[in-house]
């Protein structure tokens, strides 16, 4: 198990509710920082969540404090929820409900970009496709991978890869966790986890 689970992710699940899902934000932390609080990039990415100086401006979170592991858990967070109420009312008829297939076009989002991801929605429902999951939206994106690429500048097929990992490495650290785990660590993230995996076995049931 990651060492940063037991210390980070009490906070994540607490924070994260019943309406983020835990999965993407343990595997975000995993895939974009690996649970380094000091962590930082080129274009001055910061902190576990790995938030842009440009999104912290845009959302008035303090830059200046994603170093701070709480700090930028909750931003990260917020981050996210925002991001999913605005890509629910730009696209309502594509997302009725906050399904996984919802969820992983969020973070498709944070990783390519609203404007392209947008620019990818809008082109693939102007050819007429009725996106209703996450392996149908990845196949189009195969299939229009020149066109589109063309359109945004940005490779899709690579950031939808970038989506997977970032989910299995979460589905990963929620088992594990519940399994090895101790302490409030198991009590917080079994609860959090129960109710995740309850709601995705109903979604593949359905």
């Amino acid at each position: 198990m990651a060492a940063w689970v037991s210390l980070y992710a009490p906070i994540v699940a607490k924070l994260a509710g019943s309406d983020v899902p835990l999965a993407m934000l343990l595997g975000h932390i995993q895939v974009e920082s690996g649970g380094r609080p000091d962590d930082h990039t080129s274009l001055d990415e910061r902190g576990l969540m790995q938030i842009h100086p440009g999104t912290s401006k845009q959302m008035g979170f303090d830059h200046n404090r994603m170093f701070e592991p709480a700090y930028s858990i909750w931003a990260g967070v917020e981050m996210f929820r925002r991001m999913a109420d605005r890509l629910q009312k730009d696209f309502p008829s594509l997302f009725p409900v906050r399904s996984e297939f919802f969820w992983r076009m969020v973070r498709f989002e944070f990783a390519i970009g609203s404007g392209a991801s947008r620019q990818i929605l809008r082109a693939l429902q102007a050819q007429g496709l009725q996106l209703r999951s996450w392996p149908q939206f990845v196949n189009a994106l195969h299939q229009d991978r020149a066109s589109l690429l063309h359109l945004t500048k940005h490779d899709p097929v690579k950031w939808a890869t970038n989506v997977d990992k970032v989910f299995a490495a979460g589905d990963r650290l929620i088992r594990r966790v519940v399994v090895v785990g101790s302490g409030g660590v198991v009590f917080v993230l079994a609860a959090a986890a129960a109710v995740y995996f309850y709601f995705r076995s109903r979604k593949e049931t359905a």
